[in-house]
């Protein structure tokens, strides 16, 4: 069931078990917390209203404050909804 959740719910899903808040989360990789609050909530952004993703070269700050078993799901969520293979 994993295979199917969205980066978004993946995410939220291993900040719960990191006890990770948006505002830690945030520090952590160096954005603003409201950047995370997008990433969590699948917002879309924008005017093109795509969803917000953290920027691939941030992606591994992301991956390693994360439980190592969230990391592959997290991963693989990301590539998949950005079309990467």
């Amino acid at each position: 069931m994993r295979d199917r959740m969205t980066f978004a719910a993946l995410l939220w899903q291993a900040m719960g078990a990191a006890n990770l808040t948006r505002a830690e989360l945030a520090r952590r990789v160096g954005v603003n917390r409201a950047v995370v609050g997008k990433w969590v909530n699948g917002i879309p952004d924008g005017v093109q209203r795509k969803r917000v993703y953290p920027a691939f070269g941030r992606l591994h700050l992301v991956l390693n404050v994360m439980p190592a078993e969230a990391r592959a799901p997290l991963r693989a969520a990301y590539l998949r909804e950005r079309g990467v293979s």
